[in-house]
């Protein structure tokens, strides 16, 4: 057994130099000893390839966009999110407190798209406390009515008209900082609201502002929206509410009566809910018979289909040593005009995260199981799912060896079709470093939010199968 063992992995490394046909060729026996032969062959199949769009897309993310963003190739893209509060900063309880106003806070780090672009923001006032359901619906009239449950139209806040860009500093500056600096749009909340959190607070136990569940009773949370303009979505990385306010004081220095600003503030945290909200119109990308899309946040993205029972019919049930499959990217310049300077970034560039220890990849994975693979936050097992990351050098999506899958769905024989789809993930990973290398680990995945889009060549998909079995003579 070890002798056939050795031959095996003499033979595979033989074959590795050896390019693939289209028949299921016999390689290699006629260098082996008498006795049991090993087989191998490789062959290619073809794959189907084609768009769709998920219904939804596990979004569970104190991170959100807010705007709208018109791409010439990939169609327009608004975000806006709902939100609750966690009362994260007291008013004095020492002094007597008189309330000066009250706003909404939106802080942002980066956007996507024209930076002058005027845009309205516009908040509106929950009318009950939001589900824990963390999917958001991709499209348009089914994310218009889950929302439409929570708030009412004539229950509007405020609205502010802003740019993503601060023209009160200088461009330099304004590069310098990105990225790196927060930037805020700020609107101005009804008087009454900031009173009525106030008197809560002076309530024996501070009445419904002794924990988020009372608050979210009290105060359901707002609807953030888009209500104006088209060219920009702000990455919000927090949003609050702070109330304002002056109390007494004695001065340490002076010992002189005098008054002093401070504030209250109830923030969007992890102990409570915030529904993010993607729509798009991807009509035209799903309808395209002769390329596949991908479209983040929109839930757009390939569904592959591997012909089993064709493969099974062919080869049986041999084991496969190597399944490798790859697609090609469409280069910018061939999608985009060459005086759009906004074009999106390809998904899965294995770019590092500024915020966290993560980076962009695509996951292939069954399409059924999507829902499970998300809501526990797996990770790449090279059994059920796989990663890989754009390959500019070739510009590619390559999955080198997805063997242990395709053997899975041969072995058993109720199964026909194998359907995948490739979604782009953001994958968190740990780092370890010993005396010579470090050394990183994924430990978590979720849906990647940041705006992408990349086209795809689903002409001659095809895979690449190297197979082997022991014949006895």
């Amino acid at each position: 057994m070890r002798t056939k063992i050795v031959l095996f992995s003499l033979l595979c490394s033989f074959v590795y130099f050896i390019g693939c046909d289209d028949s299921l060729d016999q390689i290699g026996t006629g260098i082996q000893p008498d006795g049991d032969q090993i087989a191998v062959f490789d062959t290619v199949f073809n794959v189907t390839g084609t768009t769709i769009k998920l219904d939804s897309i596990y979004a569970k993310s104190g991170v959100g966009f807010l705007g709208k963003f018109y791409d010439p190739a990939y169609g327009e893209l608004k975000a806006d999110y709902a939100c609750q509060f966690y009362y994260t900063n007291p008013f004095d309880s020492v002094h007597n407190n008189q309330i000066d106003s009250i706003r909404l806070q939106i802080l942002y780090q980066s956007y996507i798209g024209d930076s002058l672009a005027p845009m309205e923001v516009s908040v509106y006032k929950l009318n009950k406390p939001l589900p824990k359901h963390y999917y958001t619906f991709t499209h348009p009239d089914k994310a218009n009515n889950f929302i439409s449950e929570y708030y009412n139209k004539n229950d509007l806040l405020g609205k502010q008209v802003y740019s993503a860009r601060d023209l009160n500093i200088s461009d330099s500056l304004n590069l310098a900082n990105l990225g790196t600096q927060y930037k805020s749009v700020s609107i101005t909340l009804p008087f009454e609201l900031a009173e009525d959190f106030y008197a809560e607070y002076s309530k024996p136990g501070h009445g419904a502002l002794a924990s988020p569940q009372t608050l979210s009773e009290f105060f359901p949370g707002v609807y953030v929206t888009s209500s104006f303009g088209n060219g920009n979505l702000l990455k919000v990385e927090k949003t609050g509410i702070y109330v304002y306010y002056t109390r007494d004081a004695v001065s340490p220095y002076t010992g002189v009566d005098t008054l002093r600003s401070a504030y209250a503030s109830f923030e969007v945290a992890k102990d409570v809910i915030q529904l993010n909200s993607y729509r798009s119109d991807d009509t035209p990308l799903l309808s395209a018979t002769d390329k596949m899309y991908i479209k983040t946040p929109a839930g757009v993205c390939p569904e592959l289909i591997i012909p089993i029972r064709e493969i099974r019919d062919k080869a049986g049930k041999w084991n496969f040593s190597s399944v490798k499959l790859s697609i090609n990217v469409y280069p910018k310049e061939d999608i985009y005009d060459k005086k759009w300077q906004y074009a999106l970034d390809f998904p899965g560039t294995n770019a590092l995260s500024s915020l966290s220890s993560s980076r962009s990849k695509l996951l292939l994975i069954e399409k059924d199981s999507v829902p499970v693979f998300f809501q526990e936050q797996k990770t790449a097992d090279n059994q059920d799912y796989y990663f890989t990351v754009f390959n500019s050098s070739t510009s590619t999506y390559t999955f080198n060896n997805i063997a242990n899958l395709v053997q899975k769905a041969i072995n058993n024989e109720a199964v026909d079709e194998l359907n995948l789809v490739l979604v782009p993930v953001q994958v968190a990973f740990s780092q370890s470093s010993s005396y010579y290398t470090t050394s990183e680990m994924d430990y978590a995945s979720s849906h990647y939010l940041y705006p992408s889009a990349v086209t795809l060549n689903n002409q001659d998909l095809q895979i690449e199968i190297l197979a082997a079995a022991i014949k006895n003579k």
